[in-house]
């Protein structure tokens, strides 16, 4: 062990997520490509004019 007190310092980031979406024949359906962990994501989901 060392003599003296050691300071050690972590840096993290957060990980990242890939979202897919699926297509679909009745609508739309839209997200992001990406998230970090903990972060609020937004779909945007839309129907076909049938």
């Amino acid at each position: 062990m060392p003599g003296t007190n050691v300071t050690i310092v972590a840096t993290f980031k957060p990980a990242t997520y890939t979202i897919t979406v699926a297509p679909t024949e009745h609508g739309t359906v839209s997200a992001p490509a990406t998230a970090a962990y903990g972060t609020e994501v937004n779909v945007t989901v839309g129907n076909a004019r049938l």
